[in-house]
């Protein structure tokens, strides 16, 4: 079988980063596009992406491109695509059209008839898809009788991961040209299963991750191992991607996909995947210890309970202090500062200059080499910390533009104050 065409996305500016963990998890024929990436491969390509990614939104696999400006002309070419080879006749699949400027306006209308052109290929109807629906349900009655409370909980969370892993076929319109992609992850792969409880301004996982990725490309060579810390660690996303990732955990080790429930899935196996990619992991730095601390008693609760259900509890410590007294600024070895400061449009008012001074004068009294990244959308303040900071990326977060800074500071260096470039 001819390998598929395959798109990963991602947050725009991340792109980079993306295609280099693709190339770690083995994928080829790669090109960088905006949104994403680009590449070839088979089912088990797709599944080693889910699996493996911390900084994919989504797998699609794409189709060929073609032109409609009538009803009946979408309906018989959406009819003329290979269905039967991806989507199974007893599972239901969802539709999500995006139309601009283009003469079949109605979303709705581009919605239902993709809809009755699948079905036409795979020879159903759609009361069959609703009586495969109600077999699911009966069957699922039967397994428990008659429901306590607790069952009906449990039932409820069911169906939201029934939902999450629903089979997509995502439709982008624009100028009469249509192009159909069947979604393979599901839920977005950074939904990764863990993050129940959060903070104020909680950093999303798949940035969390990038941020890590950004800081261990940044690490000083010479130095052996790195104690990682985060003072302002909120509900501990940043912490817990970078125990995953050091060691040597996969993204999606917790949750399920979208092309499980395909016919795809045969070629895919989850188990026998996860498997492969964690025997061929490397080992990115030897980190003594991964520290994480906030002023926010609330917030070092949630960060506790999200390691725990992420599975990395016993390979943290989290900590209620201070920004003086964050434990990892009293380390006597090389570091790595990770974090996502507060930056004023949506956490704390006023002037923040002053706790980022503080930040810069308490990196700057620290004897040995330390790398720092972090997140901001105010390069002003991450000029107060008088620490040469550089841009390395930007992209967005809540809504607006934010900036991904780096630096290695040895303290035998000369820091030159407001030397950020950002």
């Amino acid at each position: 079988m001819k390998p598929f065409r395959l798109f990963a996305s991602c947050l725009p500016g991340l792109e980079p980063l993306l295609d280099r963990e693709l190339d770690e998890l083995g994928i080829g024929a790669r090109k960088i596009v905006p949104g994403g990436v680009e590449f070839l491969g088979h089912a088990s390509a797709v599944m080693r992406v889910c699996l493996g990614s911390g900084i994919a939104t989504r797998v699609l696999l794409r189709f060929e491109r073609f032109r409609a400006t009538r009803f009946e002309t979408l309906r018989r070419r959406t009819s003329e695509i290979e269905w039967e080879q991806f989507l199974r006749d007893d599972e239901e699949f969802d539709v999500r059209a995006d139309v601009s400027h283009c003469r079949l306006w109605h979303a709705g209308g581009v919605e239902e008839r993709i809809a009755h052109g699948i079905l036409d290929r795979l020879g159903l109807s759609v009361s069959d898809l609703r009586r495969a629906r109600s077999v699911r349900e009966d069957r699922d009655a039967e397994d428990v009788g008659a429901p306590s409370q607790a069952d009906a909980d449990s039932h409820a969370d069911a169906a939201s991961e029934s939902d999450a892993t629903l089979p997509v076929v995502r439709v982008r319109a624009q100028g009469d040209r249509f192009g159909l992609a069947l979604d393979l992850s599901g839920a977005p792969l950074w939904r990764r299963g863990y993050r129940l409880e959060t903070a104020k301004a909680p950093l999303r996982e798949d940035l969390a991750h990038a941020l890590v990725r950004v800081a261990l490309e940044g690490c000083s060579e010479s130095a052996e191992s790195h104690h990682f810390g985060d003072p302002f660690c909120g509900s501990g996303t940043i912490g817990i991607e970078a125990a995953g990732l050091l060691h040597g955990m996969l993204p999606g080790r917790s949750r399920r996909f979208a092309i499980e429930r395909t016919r795809l899935a045969v070629h895919a196996n989850a188990s026998d995947i996860a498997r492969q990619l964690r025997a061929n992991r490397t080992v990115r730095a030897r980190v003594p210890s991964i520290v994480l601390s906030d002023r926010d008693a609330g917030a070092i609760e949630a960060a506790r309970h999200n390691a725990t259900r992420a599975g990395v509890a016993s390979k943290l410590v989290i900590e209620h202090h201070a920004l003086s007294d964050a434990p990892i600024f009293a380390v006597h070895e090389p570091a790595m500062i990770v974090t996502n400061p507060p930056y004023g449009n949506r956490v704390g008012s006023g002037d923040l200059r002053a706790l980022y001074q503080r930040f810069g004068a308490l990196v700057r009294r620290m004897k040995e080499p330390v790398t720092v990244a972090l997140v901001t959308a105010d390069a002003r303040l991450a000029r107060s910390t008088a620490i040469q900071l550089e841009s390395i990326l930007s992209t967005e977060h809540g809504g607006q533009r934010v900036r991904f800074l780096r630096t290695t500071h040895n303290h035998a260096a000369t820091v030159t104050p407001h030397a950020t470039r950002a």
